[in-house]
């Protein structure tokens, strides 16, 4: 699983928990939606690093978690990825970005 950080690369949002720091809270979608949100983002030391996404994922995310894998595979973390059927354990390389990209494709297909 990632590790969050205070620095690096924009991970993703998550719902708000107590305790967060006011100034992760990412106002723009709390006053679209009304919920709080915290902006995350990645530890730079964090090198081993799991992605999960639905099977029933929209294709907009489908897509960022595609490029969120290659951009974390190209800077050499090791990287992986659960589905709700499936689990690539994390790797490196080319063959492992085949892989996690062949898996995103299908999503939704059975």
């Amino acid at each position: 699983s990632t590790r969050e950080g205070t620095g690096g690369d924009f991970l993703g949002l998550r719902e708000y928990r107590r305790g967060d720091p006011a100034y992760r809270i990412y106002w723009k979608k709390h006053k679209k939606e009304g919920d709080l949100y915290i902006k995350q983002f990645l530890d730079e030391g964090n090198k081993k690093i799991i992605l999960h996404i639905s099977e029933n994922a929209s294709e907009k995310l489908i897509e960022r978690t595609a490029s969120i894998a290659c951009r974390l595979l190209e800077q050499g973390s090791l990287v992986g990825l659960k589905t709700d059927r499936d689990f690539i354990p994390p790797s490196t390389g080319r063959f492992q970005k085949l892989e996690i990209l062949k898996t995103l494709a299908l999503l939704g297909y059975d």
